[in-house]
């Protein structure tokens, strides 16, 4: 059963995340460093868990609530091949996982779910436009 849902944002200098439960209220956040694909599978898996594992703290859970969440988790440099494939084999401890450019989270945050436009100027630069 899925009691809470957890929003990772990984990017090219740093990784945050939320949990929420079902009503979309925050329970705990985590943030770490540096989470693109280009650090390399090993370290990426290190910072998610990091960050991750301090929101889950922070809602004043264990780490075994795992089968409890589903995930979310917009990485920065997923669209390079091999990247989702690499992603899938890191075996994260949640019920559900969903992997997503960091580009596409950062739409769906800004327009509720619906049709817009984002323009992205951090560590990389990204337009995103989502339409229907």
């Amino acid at each position: 059963m899925i009691d809470f849902y957890l929003g990772i944002d990984a990017g090219g200098s740093h990784c945050r995340a939320r949990l929420s439960d079902a009503t979309g209220k925050i329970l705990g956040t985590g943030e770490a460093g540096p989470a693109n694909a280009r650090i390399g599978m090993e370290k990426l898996r290190a910072t998610l868990a990091d960050t991750y594992d301090q929101a889950i703290s922070h809602a004043g859970l264990s780490t075994d609530a795992g089968p409890r969440i589903s995930a979310g988790l917009g990485i920065a440099g997923i669209s390079r091949p091999g990247v989702r494939d690499a992603l899938n084999k890191l075996g994260l401890p949640f019920a559900k996982v969903r992997w997503e450019t960091d580009a596409a989270i950062a739409n769906l945050g800004a327009h509720n779910g619906g049709d817009g436009a984002t323009l992205i100027l951090g560590t990389g630069s990204i337009a995103y436009v989502k339409v229907n």
